[in-house]
């Protein structure tokens, strides 16, 4: 299948703004990807390796990006270039929820601190309806694993956009890549304010 040079550009613009946003961390904390409607691939991070630092993703460009199929075979690589050890999890979940064509694994603080204590996000922010109200903490699973991805889709049923994982970080799930950013954001923006209102003693919940 013919790669799309716009797709490459496109993946890699988002890597960096995902880093501009605080999303991540540092160094190749978290990831995204973005599935091509017209083919089927799936554009993604890389991964470090000896000869291929990334000190934030801030740095990627277009030539960093790996394209796989859905079966998780890379059709697309420069110099050696291996997908994030999240690959499997996003092409797990591509193929669960065929309505989904971008995922974003940020490690946010907020977010990240609900599920270092494996515990659920209530909606407290009325307007994250559009992704599907609380966030649900998936059950602990070693990164890089099948086994993170089934218990993600386990939690995110057919219409959440956005999961924990537990002791690890999120997942925010669009329709495109802008989709998946505004989950991502609300998502972080919902687990402060659930965070500073436990503080306050009366952390509550709104149903949809």
């Amino acid at each position: 299948m013919k790669i799309s040079k716009k797709m490459l550009e496109e993946t890699a613009a988002a890597t960096r703004l995902f880093w501009e946003k605080g999303l991540s961390t540092g160094r190749d904390s978290g990831d995204l990807s973005i599935m091509d409607p017209d083919t089927g691939l799936v554009y993604i991070d890389p991964r470090p390796n000896e000869t291929f630092a990334i000190p934030n993703w801030g740095v990627i460009k277009a030539e960093d990006i790996i394209v796989m199929d859905l079966e998780g075979n890379v059709v697309h690589a420069n110099n050696g270039k291996e997908p994030t050890v999240e690959a499997p999890m996003h092409l797990y979940i591509y193929r669960k929820r065929p309505n989904i064509q971008a995922i974003i694994h940020p490690h946010g603080i907020y977010s990240s601190a609900f599920a270092a204590a494996r515990r659920d996000i209530p909606m407290v922010v009325y307007e994250f309806n559009f992704a599907g109200g609380d966030v649900p903490c998936a059950k602990y699973a070693k990164a890089g694993t099948e086994e993170l991805a089934a218990n993600i889709i386990e939690v995110l049923g057919e219409n959440r956009k956005a999961a924990l994982m537990a002791n690890h970080g999120s997942v925010a799930l669009g329709t495109d890549i802008t989709d998946a950013f505004n989950v991502a954001e609300y998502l972080e923006k919902m687990a402060q304010v659930a965070l500073y209102a436990s503080m306050l003693g009366n952390l509550q919940g709104v149903d949809i």
